[in-house]
């Protein structure tokens, strides 16, 4: 298995196509998506000639070579952004009215956000909301890894490429201990608001501890335990078992990217014959938590885990691991 280092693997897709550019191309469409983004709000969005003035390149040329690098139309990206965000804010903040959500996702009134989902993905808002309270959690990962950039020249996403061609390793634990609370729903908003300014240990890592029962309830009653690394023993209220566990670390822009991330980690356990420990537990160290704030356009980065059955090939304990930090 290969051992992954601390630098983690973006599962951004723009990152990924633009990576394939000439620096002349790359910095150009670093503009356009930049500005693309920085006037998410705006209504009407800009149009594709105002983008091509914006990042130099000629309007003439700009639409399809834009369509060519990114797969899609700028109009088509504009909007599939923007109902990526009003389908996310649908689900996760249910104090937040379906015409503010509009409106902060560029869409004119709840009218029109109502017509582009309808169209895009054949629900409605407040289909959408009701997902928090029944079923799991399953419907709503559908949706979103169907707003996930679509993949050249197929069906399917660039997300779900990338978290293919992830690596994984299996690391060896001691015990760690944790100052946690208990969040529930356990949503961005709802997890920043729990753990603010309680960050006392040597590492900042936000950590998120999840059975994995609760994924079979509907989100509004999931629970997750939320918090950082205890300075010592006596200040823990949580303790991470030892053992190993099978990791990987990445760099994400969307739920899109976490979800495809978390089914590769899946499809490797199955494809290299490792077995979930019965704890049942996964676990999620997100090591810049202010990018959990809907404000922050900064990507996060995350290690993903599940601790395994004990695989004495596979995994020696690593003594330098303390339960300070990771």
């Amino acid at each position: 298995m290969t051992i992954e280092t601390d630098t983690p693997v973006s599962l951004v897709p723009e990152d990924h196509l633009l990576s394939m550019l000439p620096p002349f191309w790359k910095q150009r469409f670093e503009r356009a998506l930049t500005f693309l983004m920085d006037t998410l709000e705006r209504t009407p969005p800009p149009s594709w000639h105002e983008v091509a003035k914006h990042c130099a390149v000629s309007p003439y040329h700009f639409h399809r070579m834009f369509r060519i690098v990114f797969g899609e139309t700028p109009a088509q990206y504009c909007r599939r952004i923007r109902l990526r965000l009003a389908v996310t804010l649908l689900f996760n903040e249910p104090d937040l009215s379906i015409t503010d959500i509009a409106h902060a996702c560029g869409f004119s009134a709840s009218q029109a956000l109502a017509k582009a989902l309808r169209r895009q993905l054949g629900l409605s808002a407040k289909a959408i909301r009701a997902m928090r309270s029944s079923g799991d959690t399953s419907d709503i990962e559908e949706l979103l890894l169907r707003l996930g950039h679509p993949a050249p020249h197929r069906k399917g996403s660039v997300e779900r490429d990338l978290a293919d061609k992830l690596s994984f390793h299996v690391q060896g634990f001691p015990q760690r201990e944790l100052q946690v609370t208990s969040v529930s729903p356990p949503s961005d908003g709802n997890i920043i608001a729990a753990t603010r300014g309680k960050a006392g240990g040597r590492s900042q890592d936000l950590v998120l501890v999840m059975a994995l029962e609760d994924y079979d309830k509907p989100f509004a009653q999931q629970t997750v335990r939320a918090g950082y690394y205890a300075p010592d023993a006596a200040g823990a209220n949580y303790r991470l078992p030892a053992g190993p566990y099978l990791c990987c670390r990445v760099a994400l822009s969307s739920e899109s990217g976490y979800i495809a991330a978390w089914d590769a980690l899946y499809a490797h356990m199955i494809k290299h014959d490792l077995e979930p420990d019965d704890d049942g537990h996964t676990l999620e160290i997100v090591h810049n938590p202010a990018s959990l704030s809907v404000e922050s356009d900064e990507m996060a980065e995350m290690s993903l885990s599940v601790r395994l059955k004990p695989q004495p090939a596979n995994c020696k304990l690593d003594p330098t691991i303390k339960s300070g930090g990771q």
